[in-house]
């Protein structure tokens, strides 16, 4: 994967950092919990590769773009 555009196939949540132990934030252009909704259009600026997974950092923060085979996004 590399940095550039992406829409949603599931919800996802914000996170603060690459991986899933980092807190979720609020997105900025949101009033939500920071779960961006399917279908979302995003903006990935850097891509982080972990273990099992690929996360790309937004402007509003770290999703999950592919984990343990599945892809979150296209």
């Amino acid at each position: 994967m590399q940095p550039g555009t992406y829409r949603l196939l599931y919800p996802l949540r914000l996170r603060k950092g690459a991986g899933l132990n980092y807190d979720c934030r609020t997105a900025k252009k949101m009033k939500t919990d920071g779960t961006l909704p399917a279908g979302t259009i995003v903006k990935i600026d850097e891509i982080k590769y972990l273990s099992v997974s690929v996360w790309g950092r937004s402007d509003d923060g770290w999703l999950c773009l592919y984990m343990s085979h599945t892809p979150y996004v296209m």
